[in-house]
This record gives C-alpha cells, structure tokens and sequence, in this order.
C-alpha cells in the first residue's frame, strides 16, 4: 500500500479556508491542474456519494466520489472511480485544523492506494507534489500568501523537528 501525506500551514482562519474548500466541485477554480468539473446528475456539491466528473488541463478524464465531509470536524474524504493513471483503490482525505497561534490553519492532505509493482514511487511522487503541493501554492495565493513559502521557526536557519498532539476528545488518562 502506498500512503502520501502532506500538510501546510494557510495564512487565513479556518473557517474561510474550510468554506473555500469545502464545495467537492470547486477545485476547477483554484487546483492548477483541473481545467473543467462537474457533479453527475446534478447532485448537491455536498451530497455524500456525489460523483465529480473533471478533466484536467493536460487532456486525462477523471471521476472521483465524496465519501465524506464533516463541517463540524472540517474534513472530506474521497476516491477515485476511473483515472488515466494507475492509482488502485485510491482514497484520500483532508482535514483542517486551527493553528492556536494566530488565524492561520493547519491543512492536512493524505492518501492510500495501491500502484502497480515498480510504480510505486513515481505515483507517490507525482500525488504528492502535482496534486497536493500545487493545490496548497494555489490556495495559498487565493488568501494572499506567497506560493511554495513554508513557516520556518524563526531565531535561526537550522532545521527544527516538531512533534503535535491532536486532541479528539476530553477525558481521563485512560
């Protein structure tokens, strides 16, 4: 099983960039890649098991459904039906979460699929940065921030390793 996963940090509150994000049809607006979108049957964009019908810029059809999306917890879930490329059994997910030291937001992008043997980094490679990197760089521009600029701790240029804890819920220590 191959698994992606990518984050970055939005200069923008959570809640706009979840109401920018949140319409499983808009990526034709701000993703670079995707040239044309449409939702089959003219189902709602929030309608759970709706099916996007998009092409992208480079010629390839693709067909993807909503599986899930949650307003409350700020995330949405989906998978693809038919694509050019051979990503099998393709399932992905985002989630947006406040950042607690100002208005900016945490976006959290992943994926599992299977590739055919071989494939497996090229494929990998190619979700992460043509699909999740170029779609973080175009909504970053959308709320005004540089594309490509990654938050460095500020008080020098050496590398930092972050650990985050992510609480669900309240409760005891067990």
């Amino acid at each position: 099983m191959v698994r992606v996963r990518r984050s970055t940090v939005i200069d923008a509150p959570v809640d706009e960039v979840w109401r920018f994000l949140r319409d499983f049809n808009a990526h034709e607006t701000w993703h670079p890649a995707v040239a044309e979108s449409r939702i089959e049957e003219g189902r709602p964009v929030d309608a759970i098991g709706a099916v996007r019908r998009f092409r992208l810029r480079e010629g390839g059809q693709l067909r993807e459904q909503l599986l899930a999306l949650s307003d409350r917890d700020r995330r949405l879930t989906y998978c693809i039906l038919d694509s050019p490329l051979p990503l099998i059994d393709y399932v992905a997910s985002f989630e947006l979460r406040p950042v607690t030291d100002g208005r900016r937001t945490f976006w959290d992008w992943r994926s599992e699929f299977r590739a055919p043997p071989g494939q497996e980094q090229a494929l990998a490679a190619l979700v992460g940065e043509q699909i999740y990197e170029a779609g973080f760089d175009a909504v970053k521009r959308h709320f005004g921030q540089a594309p490509g600029v990654r938050h460095r701790p500020s008080g020098g240029s050496a590398a930092m390793q972050a650990q985050a804890i992510f609480l669900a819920r309240y409760g005891g220590p067990e």
